[in-house]
């Protein structure tokens, strides 16, 4: 026989809730009905006297289920002085967590700090408590999207009224389900449960619900209970939003890669396409052509190139007396019949720092891309299609960022998406830049530590219910663009015009490593200015100084040294001025630096 107190906590409680339920309830006529009708032996229950319940926490759970498919939950607590203001609310399974508020009981317009944490499936509500509120009951509301799961003959929904990670048990739990009839179970409970069929759902009436025992109510619902339309929403949150997560970085990959199979690789030359021999190409063009970049060596390499020519001097003053070294580059002639790019590269350096606009060294990088692609060596464009992929790539990123913020993503998830795939990734670029194998092997191990530390972070997430469709459509979208800033510096596709010209510029740079000065002087001289440049670009320029300087070769006459007294002293030998002439060369290296935007390494 069904325990009194259950009975008497079923009655009292259903006829608070079904009377107070506002536009949801019946007509008043049809609402005394229903208190008249509840089930048999409930009249003789309502007459006995309450047995008085021991002090502990207590429960009143009322779910009404919404035409659209949502369940709209309000839980009445009523909590002794030092139980922890928490309640855990099951979300694995449903399309989201909204509208969630705790306030005092009968005081709606009073609400509550709260806080809520997510972890594998379960939302952890949390307030802070006060003393003396002990006194007051609370109520946590709450709406749970998709509720029913569509099925082929019949409809189903789950409540969890109490979930199994609520940190504390309940003396006495009643709980009241306002939805269509159908056949319930009741998964979990105490030894004293009862469940009860209603006239506008089901009553349920637990004591004694120890901490860590679940209370879930499962109801088969008649075909097409709720308006249907939703279930891509469902699936977007059970299935589908994980699938996404990892579907569109794939996706990402795949398309890249066969972007740059096609498009990317350069362009193997035919026999009859081999170049001829003839004069190497201007310094600073070999040096895109070799490496896909226009950078300041291959700048530098320009301005020495026209100093070889006569148009440019340097003039080099070593520090003394506290001061600073100095590089001075001076016009030796007018400079209208070279390139476009040249001429703007030698005003710049010609004129004061203050008068260089902060856009002119992008143009002249620009200049030099657009003659490299004129010429035929590239498809396209190189500075122009990496930037078409990183733009796309920071597109997708701003998406992802903003789906994360719609979908309410819990910090600590957003940060181990940072954390776990944004941060190694940018370490691994930097790792297979370096120079140093130390630095290399560090940075190496150091994302692989910190990619670790992300899936630690991402992984009470991952599961249903952890975080919603949004939040994972937003993780795929940031993980995808890092494939887009990955591809970038590799698209660039050489033609086979530019793929034969990089053959033949490795081949001279071989040479230059081999050469021996001549034994004429004058030869001597002129195949050390010829060669300088290159030497710049090729990155042996220290080498090849000190080879034609221990051969006996004199400084460039377009290179001068500035004595002490102001005045310009007499060419000497390459042996008397190695120092001074390589120190000259970093600084005019640093000159172009200075000239250049920042990140003009692409």
């Amino acid at each position: 026989m069904m325990n009194s107190r259950l009975l008497i906590l079923i009655f009292a409680a259903a006829t608070v809730f079904f009377q107070g339920a506002g536009s949801q309830a019946a007509s008043p006529a049809r609402r005394a009905a229903t208190g008249r009708r509840m089930w048999p032996g409930a009249r003789a229950a309502s007459s006995q006297k309450a047995a008085p319940v021991p002090a502990g926490p207590t429960a009143q759970a009322s779910a009404v289920l919404r035409e659209d498919g949502s369940l709209a939950v309000e839980t009445v607590l009523s909590l002794p002085e030092g139980v922890p203001g928490s309640f855990a609310v099951d979300v694995a399974g449903f399309d989201s967590l909204a509208e969630v508020g705790v306030e005092t009981a009968g005081v709606p317009a009073v609400g509550t700090r709260l806080s809520v944490e997510r972890s594998k499936g379960v939302a952890m509500i949390r307030w802070q408590r006060v003393p003396g509120d002990e006194k007051v009951k609370r109520k946590v509301r709450y709406v749970l999207g998709g509720a029913v799961t569509p099925g082929r003959t019949s409809d189903s929904l789950s409540w969890s009224v109490i979930s199994p990670a609520q940190e504390f048990g309940f003396q006495a739990v009643t709980a009241f389900l306002r939805c269509p009839q159908g056949k319930a179970t009741v998964v979990g409970g105490a030894e004293i449960t009862a469940l009860t069929p209603i006239e506008a759902g089901m009553a349920l009436a637990v004591e004694k619900l120890p901490a860590g025992a679940p209370l879930r109510i499962m109801v088969s619902l008649p075909k097409g209970s709720v308006r249907s339309g939703f279930l891509w929403t469902k699936f977007m949150k059970n299935t589908g939003g994980t699938v996404v997560m990892f579907l569109l970085p794939l996706v990402s990959f795949l398309g890249l890669l066969g972007v740059f199979w096609s498009r990317g690789r350069d362009t193997v030359p035919k026999g009859s396409e081999e170049p001829a021999e003839g004069e190497i190409l201007p310094p600073e063009i070999a040096g895109t052509v070799a490496d896909e970049y226009v950078d300041s060596r291959d700048l530098a390499a320009a301005v020495l190139d026209m100093a070889r020519l006569g148009f440019l001097e340097l003039e080099y003053a070593p520090g003394h007396d506290g001061r600073a070294a100095a590089l001075t580059v001076k016009g030796a002639k007018p400079v209208e019949g070279l390139e476009p790019h040249r001429r703007s590269l030698a005003g710049l350096l010609i004129a004061p720092d203050s008068a260089a606009g902060s856009g002119e060294g992008a143009r002249v990088l620009d200049a030099v891309y657009a003659e490299t692609a004129r010429r035929g060596f590239f498809r396209e464009n190189p500075a122009a299609e990496r930037k078409a992929y990183t733009v796309a790539g920071v597109v997708l990123l701003c998406l992802g960022i903003l789906c994360l913020a719609a979908g309410e993503t819990p910090l600590r998830f957003f940060l181990g998406v940072v954390a776990g795939f944004a941060a190694p990734f940018f370490m691994a670029r930097a790792a297979l830049s370096a120079e140093c194998p130390c630095m290399r092997w560090g940075l190496s191990l150091a994302a692989a530590v910190v990619l670790g530390v992300g899936f630690v972070s991402l992984e009470p997430f991952i599961g249903a219910g952890g975080v919603n469709w949004l939040s994972k459509t937003g993780t795929g979208l940031m993980l995808s663009s890092f494939f887009f800033f990955a591809f970038a510096p590799a698209m660039p596709q050489r033609t086979a015009q530019g793929s034969a010209e990089k053959a033949r510029l490795l081949s001279h740079r071989l040479g230059l490593e081999m050469f021996l000065p001549p034994a004429d002087k004058d030869q001597r001289d002129v195949e050390f200015q010829k060669g300088l440049p290159y030497s710049a670009v090729f990155q042996i320029r220290t080498d090849w100084v000190r080879r034609f300087a221990g051969a006996g070769a004199g400084a460039p006459l377009w290179w001068k040294r500035r004595a002490p007294d102001g005045s310009t002293e007499a060419p000497k030998p390459l042996a008397e001025v190695q120092a001074d002439f390589l120190a000259s060369l970093d600084l005019l290296l640093v000159r172009v630096e200075d000239l250049m935007p920042s990140g003009s390494g692409g």
